[in-house]
């Protein structure tokens, strides 16, 4: 990021509430290095450099939208101790340790937490964290959990901690008996063994201090106790020291040790600390994108500014409920606000410098569109300048700073200035802001300035390169909305405000009398203005409310048309198929008998049975026929209602719909009597009149129903879940047509088909039984299924 502070200066940070921006930063990161790095955040000045922040932040984003955040933890800080790792026979002490042993713990789940998939570009950035399950596994056999050197870290280690475990035990029973033998004697000025100068003592009377030999490691304050070393632990105790002093050296060893492994590991330790401190920055700035419900603003050269339905992040930030912004600037790159006080002026102004200043950053905005120029000076004149030190009036404060504004500006710059020309006389205040305002349009800067003087908004509604805003007030309420209309100057209401905050009448009246014609009748303009605009904007919200309802319908009409369409397209198709399959079996049959009438050479038998079997087939065509010529009505949503009667092509059947369709689509249909399950491809919708006959008739009729079952069915060299769907369907038209039984050949084969159709049979509760025909009629190949 770019330190130039020289852009910027610290009041316009203070002013726009962009130091709260960079205080949350740093609050929510997890690197203590880029709590300094947010705290000192400032502009950039180059569009591709604010492009690739925008691009690493986006990604971050994302997966805060996709609810699978990056999973980051603190990052510890090793960049006071990792240039030692350089040093030979350096050693790094157990916290240093933990900390190296978090880095490469959270460097390994970062590195593959980033697939190149949903992170193209850290994927790519990422590729140099450390993965190491050895330089983690050193670490483990050296340290316990609570990162304490473990006792078996060495052989050595483990022979030492045994060795003081044994002479602390030595040294207890020795110091017990003389105990003892001293409570015995009642010589102990205290109830038990004490430790003094991290040596065992008794606590003797003074009186008796000579009774045991020993040395006088200390006296209580009171002079009545003396603490003795026995003679007898002294040499245990030594021997203690010496092995506590090898145990220390062994820790040192094993530290060195450990450090000199690491030593080859420092430029992949550094790059993956340095890669992680860097995705720290973006995805904490994508944090905060997720947080304010902010997109990413799109700089430009050109400069164009434009926000649409924008809304300050500070109080975003603290759940706030506000009016969003709309402003475009683009041939007018000033903008004039006016309007009454507490009308959100001033907030309009710095909410323009703090979107600013975060889209420079890289930082997103809480806005539906944002546009933003970059902008290499940001300057403002905003509050009181007002400085007794330096003996300057607020007017004078102002002056000041405006001349190093004015003497500084550039077409790149971005200008905030409120309350222009205030502290002096209205009329000459007018004037000088006037020649600013004059020079600023030359240099061809972005202005966006607030004022109360009426001939600022005259001279501004005729001059090119400046723009009016008013701030809307509703006028019967005499409250502002804190809305911005742009090309319109809001009136000051400075009247009516006084008069609702509990001033006199008279007072009031007065001041009316003294204000002049011209600015009441300016005042009384803008306000009519603002009353017709209000009753306009109603007007605009009714007609587009219409507009949306308007396309609603037409969208509806559109989709019902389209699956109109697509069902008759689908019925031609189908009915094609058909006709082709009637036309190959009736060839097909043609060829067998014209072939039996020659081989028989035409008997009466022969010549019959062709006529009985031609008839059939032409009854057969004229019944498919009569189907075909059927309008083909498909289901509508609307048509799927309880109670709705439908059309059942493969059982030549209406029915009514006894429940709504379930998650796969299928629907439970009462026919004749008897409940079936369909799938909502299997119905039609029944005509008009045929759905109100059938309304009044619930029960259908079986004397209207062609019945097109057969007593067999052919399921050989069929798939098991196609053998399974045309059983199905046999099985209904079975049971509507009355059979008591059918037939299903299945095959010998391998018994697959069989087993899959006897389990089918048994969970129907409509079959009475099933079982092989007779060896003469089928046997093992052929299942007889009769009904309840």
């Amino acid at each position: 990021m770019n330190r130039n502070d020289s852009i910027c200066s610290s009041e316009f940070y203070r002013d726009t509430g962009f130091d709260i921006i960079r205080n949350w930063l740093k609050d929510n990161c997890l690197c203590s290095l880029n709590q300094d790095f947010f705290t000192q955040l400032t502009p950039l000045i180059k569009i591709q450099k604010i492009s690739d922040v925008q691009d690493y932040c986006n990604e971050f984003l994302s997966a805060f939208q996709r609810k699978n955040p990056l999973p980051l933890e603190t990052i510890p800080n090793i960049s006071s101790w990792i240039d030692s790792l350089n040093i030979s026979g350096f050693q790094l002490l157990p916290e240093n340790f933990r900390e190296l042993y978090q880095l490469l713990i959270l460097s390994s789940t970062i590195k593959r937490y980033l697939i190149k998939s949903d992170f193209p570009l850290w994927h790519v950035n990422g590729k140099n964290l450390i993965i190491s399950k050895s330089c983690q596994s050193e670490i483990e056999k050296i340290f316990d959990d609570s990162f304490q050197i473990r006792s078996d870290a060495s052989p050595e280690l483990k022979r030492l901690t045994r060795s003081i475990s044994k002479a602390e035990g030595s040294i207890k029973d020795t110091m017990q008996k003389v105990f003892i033998h001293a409570k015995q004697e009642n010589w102990l000025g205290g109830d038990q063994i004490v430790f003094r100068n991290g040596r065992s003592v008794l606590p003797l009377k003074i009186s008796q201090k000579r009774k045991v030999k020993g040395i006088i490691q200390d006296q209580s304050s009171t002079g009545q106790t003396a603490y003795i070393e026995p003679l007898e632990i002294i040499e245990l105790n030594n021997k203690l020291t010496e092995l506590h002093f090898s145990l220390t050296e062994e820790k040192h060893r094993i530290l060195r040790e450990l450090t000199a492994f690491f030593q080859p590991y420092y430029n992949e330790i550094q790059e993956s600390f340095n890669i992680l401190k860097y995705i720290d920055q973006h995805n904490t700035m994508a944090k905060l994108a997720y947080q304010i419900n902010a997109i990413c603003p799109e700089m430009n050269e050109n400069g164009k500014l434009k926000v649409e339905n924008a809304v300050n992040p500070l109080f975003s930030l603290v759940e706030k409920k506000a009016v969003s912004l709309d402003i475009e600037l683009n041939q007018e790159k000033i903008l004039l606000l006016s309007g009454p006080n507490a009308g959100g002026k001033t907030v309009v102004l710095k909410s323009i410098g703090l979107y600013a200043l975060m889209a420079q950053c890289g930082l997103y905005i809480p806005a539906k569109k944002a546009q933003f120029p970059v902008y290499t000076k940001f300057m403002a004149d905003i509050g009181d300048r007002q400085s007794m030190e330096n003996d300057l009036s607020t007017f004078s404060a102002h002056i000041q700073n405006l001349a190093t504004i004015v003497a500084e500006a550039n077409e790149s710059s971005l200008i905030l200035l409120d309350e222009l020309g205030t502290g002096t006389d209205p009329d000459a205040g007018a004037a000088l802001s006037r020649s600013i305002m004059e020079f600023f349009i030359k240099k061809h800067c972005t202005v966006i300035a607030t004022t109360h003087l009426g001939s600022l908004k005259v001279w501004a509604s005729d001059e090119r390169g400046i723009i009016n805003g008013g701030m809307i007030f509703d006028s019967d309420a005499l409250a502002p909305t804190y809305e911005l209309q742009l090309g319109t100057p809001g009136a000051s209401y400075a009247l009516e405000i006084s008069k609702r905050m509990g001033l006199s009448e008279d007072i009031i009246n007065r001041s009316s009398e003294l204000v002049g014609d011209g600015s009441v009748n300016l005042e009384n303009i803008l306000g009519q203005l603002e009353k017709e605009r209000l009753v306009a904007e109603s007007l605009r919200i009714d007609l587009e409310n219409r507009e949306k309802k308007l396309e609603q319908i037409e969208t509806q009409t559109f989709n019902k048309e389209k699956e109109i369409n697509k069902a008759h397209k689908k019925a031609k198709s189908t009915a094609l198929l058909e006709a082709e399959k009637i036309i190959l079996s009736a060839r097909r049959e043609a060829e067998n008998l014209i072939a039996e009438i020659r081989v028989n050479q035409a008997d009466k038998k022969t010549i019959k049975k062709v006529k009985d079997q031609f008839q059939n087939t032409l009854e057969n065509l004229q019944i498919q026929d009569k189907t075909a010529e059927e309008e083909f009505n498909s289901l509508l949503e609307s048509d799927i209602q309880k109670g709705s009667i439908i059309y059942i092509p493969h059982l030549n059947s209406k029915g009514k719909i006894i429940h709504l369709p379930d998650k796969k689509n299928r629907v439970r249909v009462e026919v004749n009597g008897i409940t079936l399950t369909l799938k909502l491809a299997e119905l039609q919708r029944a005509e008009a009149s045929e759905s109100s006959e059938s309304n009044s008739k619930p029960n259908i009729s079986m004397n209207k129903t062609f019945s097109i079952a057969k007593i067999q069915i052919d399921l050989r060299g069929m798939r098991v879940d196609e053998a399974l769907h045309e059983t199905e369907k046999h099985l209904d038209s079975a049971l509507i047509s009355g059979m008591s039984f059918v037939h299903i050949l299945h095959g010998k084969g391998t018994g697959a088909l069989m087993e899959a159709i006897h389990e089918f049979l048994s969970e129907q509760s409509f079959v009475a039984n099933f079982h092989f025909a007779d060896e003469d009629q089928g046997g093992a190949g052929i299942t007889v299924v009769e009904f309840e």
